[in-house]
């Protein structure tokens, strides 16, 4: 997702801009036995839009893209989500919740795969926003966006661990669907409530210092351990991290009140921005194994 920012005279001259945008005359090319006719627009500054219909004996077969110049400091890319875990509105709504006074989207483009079966609309890679852990897993294709605006699309690979005193469990997905022997972190942006298919050990930890954010040690206390669990509400203050079944075994006399800590963190360091997609398709020019 693209962003204009800057002060409120530029972006009234942006809007007049893009309603008064220049709009590249139609160019139509012969390639082999296939007809490519391109369209586009100026949109913003160094920001192009290039509508590309190719024309071909095996049908016709149409590309929209956006050309821009990252080193222009009127654009950034950022990530966008509706609120919630479950993405479930459109592209242009979640555009929309990125404007304000100061800037405008320009351009968005749907980003991961989600879950259409247990949980609708969950998406299915990892997911930062300005800093915060919204969904992880263990690897990843993104496209990341760091602090300081660079752009890049590669692996990432999470760690993690919650511990009780020398108990330490390590942590396999945020915010996902849990299988039989995992552990999983969920924060309040999953929503009300954990939902799994197979029964775990729910420790509910209260007094967390949230957002969710990599590479930060964080500590609350544990209100309740819950056996057998396969829903469980999650505090507004803190996180509900859920276990394997046997987990219970080792955790079964832990006093309410005692302290667990734990931690979410990636090879990737200083990320703003982060979306999956997969499978992917070029690395280094060439295309991907």
């Amino acid at each position: 997702m693209k962003r204009i920012r800057g002060s409120r005279f530029l972006i009234k001259a942006l809007v007049i801009l893009l309603i008064a945008s220049i709009t590249f005359p139609g160019a139509v090319y012969s390639l082999e036995s296939a007809k490519l006719i391109e369209d586009g627009q100026h949109i913003g500054p160094g920001t192009y839009y290039r509508n590309m219909n190719y024309i071909t004996p095996n049908g016709n077969f149409m590309v929209n893209m956006i050309e821009s110049k990252f080193d222009d400091k009127y654009i950034s890319v950022e990530v966008a989500d509706s609120g919630s875990s479950l993405t479930n509105k459109p592209v242009s709504y979640q555009a929309s919740l990125k404007n304000d006074e100061k800037k405008r989207v320009i351009g968005a483009v749907n980003g991961d795969f989600f879950d259409m079966t247990t949980i609708k609309g969950l998406t299915y890679g990892t997911s930062i926003i300005e800093g915060e852990i919204k969904t992880a897993v263990k690897t990843s294709t993104i496209l990341g966006v760091t602090d300081k605006g660079d752009c890049f699309i590669d692996t990432l690979n999470m760690e993690g661990a919650a511990a009780y005193k020398y108990i330490q469990y390590p942590v396999d997905s945020v915010n996902r669907l849990r299988w039989a022997d995992q552990t999983v972190i969920y924060t309040p942006f999953f929503g009300k409530t954990t939902v799994n298919t197979v029964a775990g050990t729910d420790i509910i930890v209260r007094g967390v210092e949230l957002p969710l954010k990599a590479g930060k040690r964080y500590t609350g206390k544990i209100e309740k351990i819950i056996p057998d669990s396969k829903i469980t509400e999650i505090p507004s203050d803190g996180v509900v991290i859920s276990m394997p079944v046997k987990a219970f075994r080792q955790l079964a006399g832990v006093p309410s009140g005692a302290e667990m800590s734990f931690y979410v963190d990636f090879d990737k360091k200083n990320l703003d921005f982060a979306v999956s997609g997969a499978p992917r398709l070029l690395e280094g020019g060439q295309i991907s194994a």
